[in-house]
């Protein structure tokens, strides 16, 4: 590793700070039941989604107000502002437009605290699974295309399939990319070099989850 750029302590607490988030928020999202990382994820993005549009107005006393806008509302939501604003692509919208409709379910019904990807995954149809990997899908394949390139239909049916097994770690890589994705924007070549190292951890992830994918699949033939 470059001794100029920050290992991923540095990173996690970069952007908490600039976040102005709990320490250990980030370190510990993970770790939390399948319910808990949904709503958390989902109040991370809220906070990069604020952070994306009082910075674009250069204007960080605004935030408050931002902040208290809805997240999805394709009107008068933070997602409105930042599509009318060119700030996210389609891929990034749609990330975030689904985890926010996914958490509004889970936080509307109390019985939702038993919630569980595997069982959410295993009600999927065929359309609807189809619809979970463009959405959730979007940091993996995001990473897959920075590794490989354009993405064959083989690494395409790959990563579609590891956003199927592994819809925690999808969502983790999809908050984590987009969370590089805004803050490259800005003019802190510190925290860019820590986004930059984000990169590098994400792409590591990518393939140790794919090769042990792949290694599932041999032992099972």
């Amino acid at each position: 590793m470059d001794s100029q750029t920050p290992d991923l302590p540095a990173v996690i607490h970069a952007l908490e700070q600039e976040l102005t988030l709990p320490p250990g928020f980030i370190t510990t999202l993970y770790q939390e039941d399948d319910w808990s990382f949904v709503i958390k994820s989902h109040a991370l993005v809220e906070a990069l989604l604020t952070f994306l549009l009082s910075a674009h107005v250069a204007n960080h006393d605004v935030g408050s107000i931002f902040a208290f806008l809805d997240t999805s509302n394709p009107r008068t939501g933070k997602l409105a502002f930042a599509k009318a604003f060119g700030l996210l692509s389609p891929d990034a919208r749609r990330f975030i437009r689904d985890l926010s409709e996914l958490r509004n379910k889970l936080v509307h019904n109390v019985s939702n605290v038993r919630f569980t990807f595997a069982e959410q995954v295993a009600q999927l149809n065929k359309q609807t699974r189809r619809e979970w990997v463009q959405a959730f899908g979007y940091g993996l394949h995001a990473v897959g295309k920075a590794r490989l390139g354009d993405l064959d239909a083989k690494a395409q049916q790959h990563l579609d399939a590891l956003v199927i097994a592994e819809p925690k770690m999808a969502i983790m890589a999809s908050v984590a990319w987009l969370a590089l994705v805004i803050f490259s924007r800005g003019q802190n070549k510190d925290l860019r070099r820590a986004m930059d190292r984000l990169a590098d951890i994400l792409n590591d992830e990518y393939e140790r989850k794919q090769l042990a994918n792949l290694a599932a699949v041999k032992t099972t033939r």
